[in-house]
């Protein structure tokens, strides 16, 4: 498990403009995990994350899960499922007039990851891999960037 803390910063990449920055403030998080033996023939890891964010009370959750299955030591198929449901979290809108708007909203992200891994030798293989990510972003108030972040 792990244990963090954010500090506030100041994020020079979220406004979109050179020159501005938005003022984050500071966010504790925890981070439990489980994995099974990577060695045998199947392989699962999950992993839950909350990040709980001063800024509008946000809860930032991310629930991961993978599993591999290995045939043998030349064929594995594996799959990796990611669910980030993220209330009143904060960012880029748009730059409208000039003004740059931040909204207020909530975020639902899921990424699902199938991969075919196949190895001729100990130097060269191929995977096939596919990936489906979805997100929606319900936006529930808008605001204008201050030039103080």
């Amino acid at each position: 498990m792990d244990i963090g803390y954010v500090a506030p910063s100041n994020d020079f990449y979220e406004p979109r403009v050179t020159g501005r920055s938005w003022r984050s403030l500071e966010r504790v998080q925890f981070n439990p995990w489980f994995e099974t033996n990577s060695t045998k023939k199947y392989y699962l890891s999950f992993n839950y994350f909350i990040g709980l964010r001063k800024q509008f009370h946000s809860p930032n959750h991310e629930l991961y899960l993978s599993q591999r299955y290995r045939f043998s030591d030349r064929f594995s198929i594996s799959h990796d499922l990611d669910y980030n449901p993220t209330k009143n979290d904060a960012g880029f809108y748009t730059i409208y007039n000039g003004d740059v708007l931040f909204s207020r909203r909530n975020r639902n992200t899921v990424e699902s990851i199938l991969s075919f891994k196949y190895s001729f030798n100990n130097k060269s293989g191929i995977t096939l891999r596919a990936r489906h990510y979805w997100s929606k972003v319900d936006v529930k108030q808008l605001y204008d960037l201050q030039l103080n972040g």
